[in-house]
């Protein structure tokens, strides 16, 4: 399973930090959840046990003592270390150790503000141009230009950089204007009676050569220019026609129930209480809610697509990558504290409504990676809250439907995936309620000055904390990068690293498969699925969760049965039994033979008997 990074051990009291998982405290609470969970009570009573537990847990311990520090706030903004981070990105820039210097740069441009951010945008810049990265140089100097606290005198210089990168990209109008730009502040000096540096006059030398050279490429260039202003994913979200019962998944896909008295519901309006309804879906052992084709759906065809609803950066990825888009492209930090950073405004404007609540809070920076999607997703729910909504219907709720019968992919659909309660370990559920009660304690005194988060009190926020902590490790996606180790080499390996976790409603309704009809494809936090074969009409779409045909049977079964708590019977999986039971059928008929000149007609017929009737059964 996939867990989030614990923190140190430690006691509570007087922490400011997201305390670690205390092992003494974790282990008699575990020993009582074994206690409920090998009772045979039948499964919606343990269920209300172990929820019942958390809340008495909740009330009963001491855990709170220390959030008095939870609303010390540090924005890490620091002056003299962001002057200092600049002049040693400045050594390193003269030595030639660019990556080190872009580095640097970075951390300066987060823990400062004023004239040293200014600068170190202008300066990082030139690392990106010696790294070749041009289309990074022209966003670090658009940041640095628009700075307020950019120096007057340093604009032509950066104008001429970014000049020379859109030429390298072959945007020479861009280019052209650029050098026109930089030429203007030029003579504006001379106006001014400033006497021209020795840098300024070069740079009007390179200058003069530079338009010649932009002119003529650009009266050469005869078609028109070629930079595509569509990606292939926007393309395809166009290509994507709307369901209107299913959220950001295609017309040709609709949503069954592998349970014949859900479906009835669905139908008709048959009197039935939601907790019966609940039951049935959270316990059932078959397939649950799954996706089926409308129509044949052709290969590379758009399935679903899917922006993230609740998605957290691993913690190792921080320093280098958008925190809400997650690319790795120039960054700049949040006005407010020095450690969130965003490759644009929009990403800032778009991460607002979670970054609002963390921001200079070192509780939520060292809080776990999946505690912190959990608790993300109950921001999510207070933004949709805000908005007027009308009263769902309680067995439609519990299936993640609004009243119209409707899956949109919001809090009520989040909420429906399951939590195997009775699947996890005693352990696990033990972690889980310890996470649950340590953020509860703490989001309600903050909320006390930040606002209510859901206007559910103590014990409700508890449960729904618990509720999420049981559901991610079975419902996250992972956001994948493949990394090339020795790219010097002949031969290079390549790995894969996971770089966030990350919630998809709509998409995690689709089954797994060992040999799944879907590929997966991301583009920041944008989830597409595309098929990867034909699929005909009324063929359940399906996905892999990991282990696929390129591993044995029996490790398969093995690593589903123990992440993910079922048994797969996908094609692949059942067509390896069946020729598993025919090998040792064979085998057995192979020993019968070379025992029948030992053993009478009568003890062959029993041992035969009782082995067949195993294999078959």
């Amino acid at each position: 399973k996939k867990r989030g990074v614990k923190g140190k051990r430690g006691g509570m009291e007087g922490w400011s930090h997201y305390p670690g998982v205390d092992g003494g405290v974790t282990s008699s609470w575990s020993n009582a959840l074994q206690l409920i969970l090998l009772t045979n009570d039948p499964p919606q009573q343990r269920i209300q046990r172990v929820l019942a537990f958390v809340e008495t847990t909740l009330t009963s311990s001491s855990m709170g003592h220390g959030v008095r520090d939870v609303l010390d706030v540090d924005y890490g903004l620091d002056e003299a270390l962001a002057l200092r981070f600049k002049d040693e990105a400045n050594v390193l820039y003269r030595n030639k150790s660019f990556r080190e210097a872009k580095n640097l740069y970075t951390e300066a441009i987060c823990r400062g503000r004023g004239v040293t951010q200014a600068l170190c945008y202008g300066n990082r810049s030139a690392t990106e141009q010696a790294l070749g990265k041009h289309a990074n140089v022209i966003v670090d100097c658009d940041w640095a230009l628009r700075h307020p606290s950019y120096p007057r005198d340093k604009r032509c210089k950066i104008l001429q950089r970014r000049a020379a990168s859109y030429y390298a990209l072959g945007r020479i109008k861009r280019a052209l204007k650029n050098m026109s730009e930089a030429q203007a502040d030029i003579d504006q000096q001379k106006v001014s009676g400033a006497k021209l540096s020795e840098e300024m006059c070069s740079i009007e030398k390179q200058l003069k050569s530079s338009v010649n050279v932009a002119t003529a490429a650009l009266q050469r260039k005869r078609a028109k220019r070629q930079r595509n202003k569509q990606s292939l994913q926007t393309r395809a979200l166009q290509e994507l026609p709307n369901n209107e019962n299913i959220a950001n998944a295609s017309e040709a896909v609709s949503m069954h129930f592998d349970n014949i008295q859900v479906n009835k519901y669905l139908d008709s309006d048959i009197s039935e209480n939601s907790d019966s309804i609940s039951s049935k879906v959270m316990s059932a052992s078959n397939r649950g809610r799954y996706l089926v084709a409308k129509r044949e759906i052709h290969p590379g065809e758009a399935v679903i697509e899917e922006d993230a609803y609740s998605a957290v950066l691993k913690r190792e990825e921080e320093l280098d990558r958008c925190h809400h888009c997650f690319m790795q492209v120039p960054l700049m930090p949040c006005p407010r504290c020095a450690y969130a950073r965003f490759c644009s405004d929009k990403c800032l404007t778009d991460a607002a409504w979670y970054h609002d609540h963390e921001c200079g809070h070192s509780f939520f920076r060292s809080m776990p990676t999946l505690v912190l999607v959990a608790v993300r997703i109950l921001f999510r729910r207070q933004t949709e809250r805000i908005q007027q909504r009308l009263a769902l219907d309680p067995k439609l709720e519990t299936l993640g439907l609004n009243n119209n019968r409707q899956w949109k992919g919001q809090y009520d659909s989040v909420y429906s995936l399951l939590p195997h309660y009775l699947d996890h370990s005693s352990k696990d559920l033990a972690a889980n309620v310890w996470h649950a009660v340590v953020c509860t304690q703490s989001l309600h005194r903050m909320f006390e000055t930040l606002g209510n988060i859901d206007g559910d009190n103590k014990q409700q926020l508890a449960r729904r904390l618990f509720h999420h902590l049981c559901q991610l490790p079975t419902n996250v996606y992972g956001m994948f990068e493949v990394v090339s180790s020795n790219k010097t080499a002949r031969v290079s390996s390549q790995s894969q690293k996971r770089i966030s976790e990350v919630v998809y409603p709509t998409c995690s309704l689709l089954n797994h498969s060992c040999q799944p009809n879907t590929l997966l494809n991301y583009s920041g936090r944008k989830l597409t699925i595309r098929a990867s074969a034909r699929i005909p009409v009324s063929s359940e779409i399906t996905n892999c969760y990991g282990p696929d045909t390129t591993t044995s049977t029996q490790d398969r079964q093995r690593t589903l049965r123990n992440t993910y708590f079922f048994l797969c019977k996908c094609v692949a999986c059942s067509q390896c039994v069946s020729r598993s039971k025919l090998f040792h059928l064979s085998s057995l008929f192979s020993s019968l033979f070379s025992l029948s000149a030992t053993y009478t007609h009568t003890h062959i017929h029993t041992y035969t008997h009782t082995h067949i009737h195993t294999y078959t059964h």
